[in-house]
């Protein structure tokens, strides 16, 4: 699988909110940093089982919640970025949209990291 079909299969596992179509895109050894957490890199998950909690967290706190890409991702070599939107809504019933970047390593056809950045929120109901 080309990066491009690699990075469309990902945002269409992600909207669906599929962790288990989602797991085998990442080496088994794979690294998702969250844009927020107490470390340098946000909250960084190793593995698929760690990779699967944080999934599944986010998404029961997101579950709306949908990947908007904005451009066609930037790949040179095993790296890639990634510009997206990201819509869901809150408690209230307000429609929120954030800005972000991944950014991606790949090794051997799969994600070796996904490295995610956001700007801030901005409300638009």
């Amino acid at each position: 699988m080309s990066i491009e079909q690699l990075l469309e299969t990902l945002t269409k596992a992600w909207n669906e909110q599929n962790v288990d179509a989602i797991l085998p895109l990442f080496s088994d050894d794979g690294v998702y940093s969250e844009p927020t957490g107490p470390e340098n890199l946000g909250k960084s998950h190793v593995g698929h089982n760690a990779i699967r909690k944080a999934l599944e967290k986010s998404f029961a706190l997101f579950p709306d919640g949908l990947i908007i890409p904005t451009c066609p991702a930037l790949i040179v070599g095993p790296h890639a970025v990634s510009e997206w939107d990201f819509k869901f809504s809150n408690q209230s019933g307000n429609i929120l949209l954030v800005h972000g970047v991944d950014l991606f390593t790949f090794e051997d056809s799969k994600i070796k990291q996904k490295n995610a950045f956001l700007k801030q929120f901005a409300t638009l109901k």
